[in-house]
Formats: structure tokens, C-alpha cells, sequence
């Protein structure tokens, strides 16, 4: 992976700095955010090795790197390993929080993260989040697009597709939304 960077997109120079550039390694992106730090955080796990079985023989660390302009990266190893569909929060308050799951468990968790390292110091189980069965958990953001935050409530959705009981030649959508409040102590 590298990391890019330009005043203006459409003219002036580019900034291209190698970052995760293993001999052999799995990079999963989760998640990027605008922190009201003014600094971009991109979630992501990941594992290297100088041959593709060392690589595939160590645990999926997961990260939170703190993007800068310049097109350099300060990293926070979290502790946490084998996570899948990680997100990022920060609460009203500035509290820091990851959401995700274990790689193959169905209910998703939340863990606080201390600053300023990002490492857990606390775990919330989300009991009625296994209904979001698909790989992509969306969220809802209304920031991101021009409207107002929901103050800490964390909004989550997604798609799964059946086959209809009457008619299993046709499948159908169905979507799902999550809702919680991030933990105020």
C-alpha cells in the first residue's frame, strides 16, 4: 500500500510515499475517518512475512494509523487480532471507540479506546447485531454528506439476499438496521 497526497487534485505535485510494502502480507481496510482532530485515522488489520506461509502463519493484527498530509503514517498497534468489519467512532465527548467482531463470531463488539495509544480499555457486546450477516456493515454518517451528526448514537445497516420461501429460483433483499448509543462512563 502506499499513501498519496496533493494540495489540489487535479493539478499540482504528488506526494507518493511506500507504506505497508511486505515481501509477502494480507492488508484488510475497514474503515477511514475525519476525526475532529482534523486528522484522517484509517482502521485496517494486518500480517507480513518474508515467505507467504510465514505471513499466513501469524495472527491479523489489527491497526489504527493517524494519516498525515505529507503523506505519512503514525501507527497504533491496538492489541486486537482477527477482527473483521471494524469502525471507527469518536463520541461527542472526544471518546475514542472501535466497533467490530471477531473473524467468524456474528455479534459485534465495541471496545473504548484509551488515548493516546488507541489500545481497548473496555469491551461492550452488542447483543441483536448478528442480523448484520453481510461482509459490508454500513454506517450512517450524516456528516459525511452535508447533515448533522446524531449526536452518539451509532447507526449501522445492511444487505442480505434469500432465495424466497415460495420460489427459490428468485432471491430477495432484505436490509437491516442497527442502532445503539456509545457508552457515556
Amino acid at each position: 500500500m502506499r499513501l498519496a497526497s496533493c494540495e489540489d487534485l487535479t493539478r499540482g505535485a504528488w506526494h507518493n510515499t511506500p507504506w505497508l510494502m511486505p515481501e509477502y502480507g494480507d492488508t484488510w481496510l475497514n474503515d477511514m475517518i475525519l476525526a475532529p482532530d482534523g486528522h484522517v485515522y484509517l482502521s485496517y488489520s494486518y500480517r507480513e512475512g518474508a515467505t507467504v506461509e510465514e505471513a499466513r502463519a501469524k495472527p491479523m493484527d489489527h491497526y489504527i494509523a493517524r494519516l498525515h498530509p505529507d503523506a505519512t503514517a503514525q501507527v497504533f498497534k491496538t492489541g486486537l487480532e482477527h477482527l473483521a468489519s471494524t469502525r471507527l467512532f469518536v463520541s461527542s465527548t472526544g471518546r475514542w471507540f472501535l466497533l467490530a467482531r471477531y473473524a467468524g463470531q456474528p455479534v459485534l463488539r465495541l471496545w473504548a479506546l484509551a488515548q493516546p495509544d488507541f489500545r481497548p480499555s473496555r469491551e461492550y457486546s452488542l447483543p441483536g447485531t448478528e442480523v448484520l450477516e453481510g461482509y459490508v456493515i454500513h454506517t450512517l454518517r450524516p456528516e459525511r454528506f452535508g447533515g448533522q451528526a446524531d449526536g452518539d448514537t451509532v447507526h449501522l445497516y445492511a444487505a442480505s439476499f434469500h432465495p424466497r420461501e415460495d420460489n427459490p429460483n428468485v432471491r430477495e433483499n432484505r436490509f437491516w438496521h442497527v442502532a445503539f448509543e456509545l457508552p457515556t462512563e
